[in-house]
């Protein structure tokens, strides 16, 4: 045998020993199986009922959360990783998983967690029990490429839920992260007037800068606000120069507000504002990239080669920004983009 044929033989004999339980989550965490069954050995639990997973002969489905993690040397939460603090988030699952029943199971095996945007509480919990947690929802290269998908469904949204068109309307960004970096540019592609409002000009692409002091004059008028600043910005004073608009706030949960945004929907409703809180977009809109970015991350940090060719380190519709930028330097004109943004919609 030659040694090359050796080599290869013994990294699998060590992939055949890896097995990874991926409990609860969305349709992410299912592309997510799909992309390390190629690499490891895959249980799935609290995803959706076992009988309906696709019919994926490459998984074990087991009915049991304990036969699920036995002898798993990984165990992948969601992101977030509970909606209560105390059970998995499990939105497509009727069955609560309490996080405490998965950690006893597991107690002083050396077990890896991974798991999105733990709270301290939990963190500790994990520690105490001898697990070493990962937590993927801080992790910059995650952050960084989720900016895109979460964009995009973003533009994707505003689309739907507006009875007017996109373009020739008012839009205003708070907020100058990732997230604002890739929705600004898509916004003015597609025809809309983008207001960027922020703390600091970070220099993004495609809208004019008014700093978040001055943010009722940034958001008068305007028909679409995309939140991106996981704090609050509006008060209920500040909601009557956008009567019948639509805010989609994308930032995450603040402890003690009901919305990051600092408004409550009460408030939002008597100002004849409508407000929609965009969690996880990613995984409603893009789960096979958002899963098998997890994916690359978890193995890793297994140390497992994967066997897999990962969709999302290229940029998805990378023809789009093409256009975008022909359209930024007035080469191809609104239509032409629109219809490629149609086929992105009609494409999820």
């Amino acid at each position: 045998m030659a040694r090359g044929e050796q080599k290869m033989s013994q990294t699998e004999k060590q992939i055949s020993k890896a097995k990874i339980a991926i409990i609860g989550g969305d349709a992410r965490q299912l592309h997510l199986a799909r992309y390390l069954a190629a690499s490891a050995e895959v249980s799935v639990y609290g995803i959706l009922p076992q009988e309906s997973i696709w019919g994926l002969s490459d998984l074990s489905t087991p009915y049991s959360l304990a036969t699920a993690i036995k002898d798993a040397t990984a165990i992948i939460l969601p992101i977030p990783f509970s909606r209560d603090g105390t059970t998995v988030n499990t939105p497509l699952w009727e069955e609560k998983i309490p996080l405490k029943e998965i950690l006893s199971t597991i107690k002083n095996k050396d077990i890896k967690i991974f798991a999105g945007l733990c709270t301290p509480e939990f963190t500790k919990l994990a520690e105490e029990s001898g697990c070493i947690l990962f937590d993927y929802g801080l992790d910059e290269n995650i952050a960084a490429a989720g900016a895109l998908p979460t964009a995009e469904a973003a533009l994707a949204l505003a689309i739907n839920e507006t009875h007017g068109l996109i373009s020739g309307s008012k839009v205003a960004i708070l907020g100058s992260g990732r997230i604002a970096a890739k929705l600004s540019p898509l916004l003015r592609g597609v025809g809309a007037n983008v207001t960027l409002c922020s703390r600091r000009d970070m220099g993004v692409a495609g809208g004019d800068y008014i700093p978040l002091e001055q943010i009722s004059k940034a958001i008068d008028g305007a028909d679409v606000i995309f939140n991106t600043i996981p704090a609050p910005t509006l008060t209920p004073e500040i909601l009557e120069s956008i009567k019948g608009g639509l805010i989609i706030d994308l930032a995450s949960p603040v402890q003690g507000q009901e919305l990051p945004i600092g408004i409550t929907r009460q408030q939002a409703t008597e100002a004849g504002v409508r407000v929609i809180h965009a969690l996880g977009l990613p995984g409603k809109c893009s789960p096979k990239y958002s899963g098998e970015m997890l994916g690359e991350y978890v193995l890793e940090h297994l140390g497992i080669k994967s066997n897999s060719e990962p969709g999302w380190q290229q940029e998805p519709y990378s023809s789009l920004f093409d256009q975008l930028d022909e359209l930024l330097k007035g080469k191809t004109s609104h239509e032409n983009l629109l219809r490629i943004l149609r086929v992105i919609l009609h494409s999820r």
